[in-house]
């Protein structure tokens, strides 16, 4: 499957009260989780384009286990730093929400990326050009 597949299956199979939302993956106005962390479809993009540019293979981030962006553990170019700081606007230095375990897991089961201990890879035979 690929990111578009996702993106457009996505759109057509979760329904709130009666209307499409535009994403699944978007949560929805009764989340506990703030606005500005919420699981939004720039966040899959953003994870394809850091795996892309760490040559196929990005370390996944221990926010987590608390770790400041921009730390050893929790570096820029990493999944969840990159998320973090790319997408939701984090400054370096300060904490981070860590949404990296579920993108893994949803870009494995879109046949996108590999979700591996420690690590995302991008599948073999994958390019973002003809994917999106």
């Amino acid at each position: 499957m690929s990111l578009w597949r996702l993106r457009s299956t996505a759109k057509h199979i979760y329904r709130q009260g009666g209307q499409t939302s535009p994403c699944p993956l978007v949560c929805c106005s009764f989340s506990k989780i703030p606005v500005p962390n919420q699981l939004i479809w720039e966040v899959f993009e953003a994870t394809v384009e850091v795996v892309i540019q760490n040559g196929d293979k990005v370390i996944k981030g221990k926010v987590r286990s608390g770790a400041k962006l921009g730390s050893d553990d929790l570096p820029l170019d990493s999944l969840e730093g990159y998320i973090a700081h790319q997408v939701h606007g984090v400054e370096i230095g300060k904490a981070a929400f860590g949404p990296g375990f579920v993108v893994a897991a949803i870009l494995d089961w879109a046949e996108v990326c590999n979700n591996e201990r420690g690590f995302l890879t991008i599948k073999p035979g994958f390019t973002r050009e003809s994917n999106l």
